[in-house]
Formats: structure tokens, sequence, C-alpha cells
């Protein structure tokens, strides 16, 4: 497969996929996006306590079907939000569901940012008039 260019703008690099070593994207460590210490014990209670049942409507997989995961009903932006380590704020969901709700939660995030964006150059604009 031939090599394409790097998707940074600017960046003359070939890759066979992917970022250049030099624009890699950096993701941060689990514990410096809030899953550290505090939130394994929050996890770890949730768990113990909670029957294994995913909680995505018409599912109702059971642990014994597949591999489930503990998933924060409404996500948590940052360490500081009290709904990162709020036991109601916790769901199980297979790894499926688990999966499909991340990329609607990131999508959803990504659309509001895209608006606030939208409503800033807005403002900027109306201010220079």
């Amino acid at each position: 497969m031939p090599k394409r260019p790097s998707p940074q703008p600017g960046c003359p690099e070939l890759v066979d996929k992917g970022w250049c070593p030099k624009h890699q994207p950096k993701r941060l460590s689990p514990s410096k996006r809030g899953y550290d210490r505090d939130w394994l014990r929050v996890r770890d209670a949730f768990a113990r306590d909670n029957p294994r049942i995913c909680n995505w409507p018409g599912c109702g997989i059971t642990l014994a079907d597949k591999v489930m995961h503990v998933d924060h009903i409404e996500p948590f932006k940052g360490l500081d939000d009290p709904k990162r380590l709020d036991v109601s704020n916790l769901q199980w969901l297979c790894k499926p569901h688990h999966d499909r709700k991340t990329q609607e939660d990131k999508r959803r995030n990504l659309i509001l940012s895209a608006r606030k964006t939208e409503e800033c150059q807005q403002l900027l604009t109306r201010d220079r008039r």
C-alpha cells in the first residue's frame, strides 16, 4: 500500500497509516482522565452491589453472555465533577452498547463544541460592528 500524507496540516511526512511520530495525538493516562484509585473503589463497590445486566433498553444481556462495563450515565467533565464518583450515575452496559454510547457521547460533545465556537464567532463579529 502506498504511503500517504500525515493528517496534520502542513506536515510533509508520508505515513503508512495514522499520524507521523512528531504529530501523534497524545492521550492522557487513565488516572489523569479520572479513572484513578477513587474511581476504582466506587466502580468495585457498584460492581459488588448491582446485578450485572446490561441497562440498554431492550438488551438485558448478563455477565455470563458478554463482557460488561460500568458506565457513567451522564459523562463527567473533569476530576472535580461530582458525577465522576456518584454511584447513582453508574450503570452496567455490555461492550457493544458501551462502545455505541461512548461514540454517541463523543459525537454529541463535538456538535456542542462546534455550536459554542460558532456562537462565539457570531458574538465577536457582532461586537466588531
